[in-house]
């Protein structure tokens, strides 16, 4: 699993969102406007000092807690040990739809190396996206957004007194206009609360 990290700090710079009128843009020139994993929309100037990892999970549906797959999965996430984890390819149920999410919850919040909050948008075996919150930091959720294809989940959040939006993102593996439509919809949702920073993390597949 390769993971990216990259630290937030206050009164970053930003950059305006795409021109969405052509839905048929292909993937790649839409990529070019966000330059990398991180896209940070900074509208207020008091955002706070945080750690950001990202990293594909490449499935968190595994065999019970405790099992040797189970912990080296979700020890090798926790050790990362940032302030906030964004997970793409979750894939939380097996291909009878049952899943182990109430197992998975509980290593996330106790486990030899750093205690999150798990938050998730995943119904399949099939992509799916998450948000890990280290406990420690204090963060309360005040939203969740999510859509129905399991690529984009956004948490609004409130951390000592400053309000904020993270999103978690599963990019498509070819040439899908819908998908940013969706991400277009979903931003026009989250900004519509008020001007408040936006951060968006995950795997764009568009390398």
């Amino acid at each position: 699993m390769a993971a990216q990290e990259k630290k937030v700090t206050p009164g970053g710079g930003g950059s305006p969102l795409p021109p969405t009128e052509n839905r048929g843009i292909d993937k790649l020139t839409i990529f070019s406007y966000f330059l990398s994993i991180f896209y940070i929309i900074s509208l207020a100037m008091d955002l706070p000092e945080l750690t950001f990892s990202s990293i594909n999970c490449n499935s968190l549906n595994m065999s019970d807690i405790g099992s040797f797959n189970h912990c080296l999965k979700v020890y090798g996430i926790v050790k990362l040990k940032t302030d906030v984890i964004t997970l793409s390819d979750i894939g939380l149920c097996n291909n009878r739809g049952v899943s182990n999410i109430s197992e998975l919850r509980e290593s996330f919040q106790i486990n030899p190396y750093c205690a999150y909050d798990f938050y998730h948008n995943s119904h399949s075996s099939k992509r799916g996206v998450g948000i890990l919150l280290r406990k420690s930091c204090g963060f309360s959720v005040l939203q969740e957004f999510r859509d129905c294809a399991d690529n984009i989940l956004f948490l609004r959040i409130s951390k000592a007194g400053v309000i904020f939006n993270i999103g978690s993102i599963y990019g498509p593996n070819e040439n899908n206009p819908l998908f940013f439509a969706d991400l277009r919809n979903m931003l026009t949702n989250v900004s519509g609360l008020g001007t408040e920073p936006i951060i968006i993390s995950g795997d764009w597949n568009c390398t």
